[in-house]
């Protein structure tokens, strides 16, 4: 049975993940002020139903939440899109610190993942998983790249259109020959 507070988890994070469209269809209607103030709430609402479970998450999400509030906070000072438009950009650089911090202090972020679907740890499952968390540190950091060419120098419909759909391709795409390159070798994929 659903909870409400996997509910407002569940729709919080889609609202996150539908940000760019959200942003894009918002400022046809709102000021960057009330967007910011709609993202503010539902940052505190995220936070707030998430609390109880950050422990268990694989990934912390204080970092990205603050960073989403402090960005919210200056659009609405400044009444301004602009600082919205950074959101994805630091979203990957945040992504790209912690994937990379991982790699010194093991195990490594796509081990984590492996171990927290029930995956038993193993030196194969460290060695393939670390090749993998290369792989999603230099898609962050192409993809910081990019979400931030699109923020400082494109439209805002360029902008919608990288960071509301075309990274996610990028992601799947990743996601795919992961998958499709997994069974080679010698991780299983119970």
């Amino acid at each position: 049975m659903l909870n409400l507070s996997m509910f407002v988890r569940i729709f919080v994070g889609l609202a996150l993940i539908l940000y760019p469209l959200l942003v894009y269809l918002g400022i046809k209607v709102f000021e960057p002020k009330a967007i910011g103030i709609g993202l503010i709430v539902l940052l505190v609402i995220r936070q707030l139903a998430l609390k109880k479970h950050l422990k268990s998450e694989t990934i912390n999400p204080v970092p990205i939440t603050l960073g989403a509030l402090l960005l919210a906070l200056l659009g609405v000072a400044f009444n301004s899109l602009s600082w919205f438009l950074f959101y994805p950009a630091l979203v990957s650089f945040i992504f790209l610190i912690l994937f990379l911090v991982t790699l010194k202090k093991p195990p490594n972020m796509i081990e984590r993942f492996a171990i927290a679907m029930g995956q038993p740890s193993s030196k194969e499952l460290s060695s393939y998983t670390f090749k993998v968390t290369l792989v999603w540190c230099l898609f962050f950091i192409l993809n910081m790249m990019i979400s931030l060419y699109v923020t400082l120098y494109e439209t805002l419909e360029l902008w919608t259109l990288y960071n509301g759909l075309l990274s996610y391709c990028v992601m799947g795409v990743i996601f795919l020959l992961e998958y499709l390159v997994r069974p080679k070798t010698n991780v299983s994929r119970e």
